[in-house]
């Protein structure tokens, strides 16, 4: 009867170095690919988000959403039935006026229980694929106001506006405080709703919505040139 002949030690420690070898070369490419597929989907999100301001304006007379709308104390402001100020104090998100046009899942800080966060994780406004969430020591939970997507609050910011080391004013930004209060108050509204022509003006040098670990973008002035240079223009934005 004929005998089996088995792998010499040597030949299967040739095996396996080849087999390691092959893996050594294809998981970079496979990180690589992985990296790529995530970087489509993240500027599909963002495409999709474009898609439901522009939806927005449609239904808004040629107005987008503000970055934020926090109403005057004693004042309310209504959001698809949902009323602003939360009883946490918080007020109306950018992505909460958006959500009804892309998603049925609730968002942000109308979310309350475990079910409802993962349903906002799936959504388009939770951020790029890479997005775990920010944590928060006060609610020992993820923050669901902070998403993976950021909004600007500035939508005429640019390269010549405004001066060196100054903002735009404050009837520019699309960040709303005390809204409700008139202007005579001793703490008026400050921002406005912004319109979408406004928005898309010089839209390719300018940033609308995002990646960001905050629910905002903020356009920082330019820093002033030193002594006896010139000041360069633009200016940076942070998340």
């Amino acid at each position: 009867m004929p005998t089996r002949r088995a792998f010499t030690l040597v030949e299967l420690l040739v095996v396996i170095g080849i087999i390691a070898l092959l893996v050594s070369i294809l998981l970079p490419a496979l990180g690589n690919a992985r990296r790529a597929a995530e970087t489509v989907k993240c500027a599909a999100g963002l495409r999709e988000i474009g898609n439901t301001f522009r939806m927005y304006a449609l239904d808004s007379r040629g107005w987008f959403p503000p970055s934020q709308l926090q109403p005057a104390s004693g004042r309310t402001y209504i959001v698809d039935g949902v009323s602003y100020p939360t009883s946490d104090g918080l007020g109306a998100y950018w992505f909460t006026y958006l959500a009804r046009y892309a998603t049925k899942s609730k968002i942000g800080s109308q979310t309350s229980i475990g079910s409802e966060m993962a349903d906002a994780r799936r959504s388009i406004f939770w951020g790029c694929p890479a997005w775990l969430g920010y944590y928060q020591s006060s609610i020992n939970d993820t923050n669901r106001n902070q998403l993976g997507f950021g909004m600007s609050w500035w939508p005429t910011f640019s390269a010549t506006n405004p001066r060196i080391g100054q903002f735009p004013n404050v009837s520019e930004r699309s960040f709303i405080t005390n809204w409700g209060n008139p202007p005579s108050s001793a703490s008026p509204q400050q921002g406005n709703f912004i319109t979408e022509k406004t928005w898309l003006r010089q839209g390719s040098n300018r940033i609308l919505v995002g990646d960001s670990r905050f629910w905002a973008i903020e356009s920082n002035p330019a820093p002033a040139p030193p002594a006896g240079g010139r000041a360069r223009g633009g200016g940076g934005a942070g998340g």
